[in-house]
């Protein structure tokens, strides 16, 4: 079940020096407006269930008051599942696709070197101080940039809402990004 929802995102666009060939490589992750919703799902502990049937019961019905709005932009990553729309979005980045890591012994999609095809992995991405996805100077931001897709996304993943960074820096978000993007699908 997706656990991060959005009406749109745009996938951010920045590059790294591969850890294992040293070049540099591009790098992208999917990025979220401030009207993202994640699902809280440790408010299910408040519930009681009589026995496991109705427990799944429950699990298999949309349950709209477990769902609370963000109030700040976010970097996903450790993304497990995608909505087929979202795959043909990210369809031109044949570097980021799903794959399984030794180090956090899980699947989800991750970008590799063009290169070299090594896995550049999302906590070096996310988590690393002034990371490329994890910016923390002005410089660092104004490598990144964005191509708005003007399409739902859903995701189980994790996110980092912590980008307060452009709020400090004075950087809007629509000074980095490219033009809107719309794809739709060809049957």
């Amino acid at each position: 079940m997706p656990d991060i929802r959005s009406p749109s995102f745009a996938i951010a666009s920045s590059t790294v020096s591969c850890w294992k060939c040293k070049e540099i490589t591009p790098v992208i992750s999917l990025f979220l407006p401030v009207e993202f919703e994640a699902y809280e799902s440790d408010r299910e502990e408040d519930c009681t269930f009589a026995d496991d049937e109705e427990y799944q019961s429950w699990l298999d019905q949309d349950h709209p008051e477990m769902w609370q709005p963000r109030t700040r932009t976010a970097m996903l990553f450790y993304i497990e599942t995608l909505i087929h729309e979202t795959c043909e979005a990210l369809a031109d980045y044949k570097h980021y696709f799903l794959d399984y890591s030794q180090t956090s012994e899980d699947c989800y999609y991750m970008n590799h070197c063009h290169h070299c095809g090594m896995i550049q992995g999302d906590f070096f991405l996310h988590n690393e101080a002034d990371a490329a996805f994890n910016p923390q100077y002005k410089e660092s931001i104004s490598k990144l940039s964005l191509s708005i897709i003007d399409q739902p996304i859903s995701v189980t993943g994790s996110y980092n809402d912590s980008l307060d960074i452009f709020e400090y820096w004075d950087i809007t978000i629509p000074s980095l990004c490219k033009p809107a993007t719309t794809k739709t699908s060809t049957s």
